[in-house]
């Protein structure tokens, strides 16, 4: 993803309650099949319960940043383009953190382990970090990356 912090400087620009509705379908699972058009910089997403969902296209122009448009009345500047661009910006911090983990493998296995939070500050870390409460994918990856490193099977999330 190109421009992040432009992503998020297009989120601060919608009214507030365009944010509460837009966060209430993120954070309610109601962003689906986020594809990517043109890597880093258009992207399209369904926004919305399964049988009545918008389609959304979120897109980044080097002059103008970031847009989006959708197939609801309003058409731009709704609660879908705000949804769109909270579940794009929260894939975008997990590809971010799965690269640095398989970064740290030249790090030894056992000091990595000493600055790594405990599981449960780790949860409300990550929770935290990311706005969302962890999917499935996400703690598997997160007990899978803690198990590599201390050979333990026996905590989860």
């Amino acid at each position: 993803m190109v421009d992040p912090t432009g992503a998020q400087a297009f989120l601060q620009r919608f009214p507030t309650e365009v944010r509460r509705k837009g966060e209430a379908w993120f954070h309610g699972g109601q962003v689906a099949d986020l594809v990517v058009r043109i890597p880093g910089r258009n992207y399209a997403a369904f926004v919305g319960p399964a049988n009545r969902a918008d389609l959304v296209s979120l897109n980044h122009n080097p002059r103008a940043g970031w847009g989006g448009t959708c197939t609801c009345e309003l058409r731009s500047n709704c609660d879908h383009v705000y949804a769109a661009m909270c579940g794009l910006l929260s894939e975008h911090r997990t590809a971010v953190v799965r690269s640095l983990s398989s970064s740290s493998a030249g790090v030894g296995a056992a000091a990595l382990q000493d600055v790594l939070p405990t599981p449960p500050d780790l949860h409300r870390r990550l929770v935290s970090e990311l706005g969302h409460a962890l999917k499935p994918d996400e703690k598997k990856f997160v007990v899978e990356f803690r198990t590599s490193l201390s050979g333990a099977s026996s905590w989860a999330m």
